[in-house]
């Protein structure tokens, strides 16, 4: 809960840091709402893109809405997630951080 909390916080405080190449993601679990379906996995290996998190935002205008589940079988993608910018493929921050499923909110605290 604690990365999450700073996550916001860096995000509120300093929005300048999520760049030009950061993609604003509202994550959803609802699937007649996403422009894309992704999985997690804790395994990169397993992983069709890596995802860094850069903090939040929330004011972005232009953004994809992403339903995140954990069934892989329902996905158009697998994702995994990283705390480090150079292993990503994509580098991305949350439109909707205070709606984040629980089981989500784990899995960016484990980083």
């Amino acid at each position: 809960m604690k990365k999450l909390l700073g996550i916001v916080v860096l995000g509120l405080l300093w929005p300048n840091l999520v760049s030009a190449t950061t993609y604003a993601v509202e994550f959803t679990e609802r699937s007649f709402l996403a422009d894309l379906t992704v999985a997690i996995t804790e395994r990169s290996f397993l992983a069709d893109e890596t995802w860094n998190i850069k903090g939040t935002c929330t004011s972005a205008l232009s953004y994809s809405t992403v339903e995140i589940t954990e069934r892989s079988f329902l996905a158009d993608m697998t994702i995994a997630l990283t705390d480090r910018s150079f292993l990503a493929d994509k580098d991305i921050c949350i439109k909707n951080p205070n709606s984040l499923p629980e089981w989500f909110i784990e899995i960016i605290n484990d980083l």
